[in-house]
């Protein structure tokens, strides 16, 4: 089993659109040799996920499964087998917290769309599809390598 780790600033938006859409991809693929979450560095723990996170991935029929935020905590880093960021600043401040840098994954830069319209959200989330699928052909490569 794979554990990876979806990673933002806030926990609000992002790393909670990649990791949803992640787990949908994994469900349409049958795929259950992987695991996922998200969390913030800046998180504040327990508090409700963007409500705009909530109506765009509902627009594409995925119902998140967390709706509170949760922050990473550097005790945690080593639970984790890879770390997918939104950011180099986010691989930067991982790495920094003591992951391997080969266990960090870094996607194209991913704008933040917190406390915007309903269509910078949706502009996130279409972006998150095209990286979370070029990342999940990755592992997938990858995994099928090792058989």
């Amino acid at each position: 089993m794979i554990k990876i780790l979806f990673v933002c600033s806030e926990n609000q938006s992002r790393s909670v659109m990649a990791a949803e859409i992640f787990r949908d991809l994994l469900k349409k693929e049958q795929r259950e040799d992987f695991v996922c979450q998200s969390a913030g560095f800046a998180a504040i723990p327990g508090e409700r996920i963007a409500e705009n996170t909530l109506k765009v991935l509902e627009e594409i029929g995925i119902t998140p499964e967390v709706l509170e935020t949760r922050k990473i905590t550097s005790d945690e880093i080593p639970v984790w087998d890879i770390f997918f960021t939104v950011s180099d600043t986010h691989a930067y401040i991982i790495e920094q917290a003591g992951a391997v840098a080969e266990k960090i994954y870094v996607s194209s830069y991913i704008k933040d769309p917190f406390g915007n319209g309903i269509e910078a959200y949706r502009e996130c989330r279409d972006k998150l599809i095209g990286e979370v699928r070029k990342f999940y052909d990755i592992l997938k490569f990858r995994s099928e390598m090792m058989l």
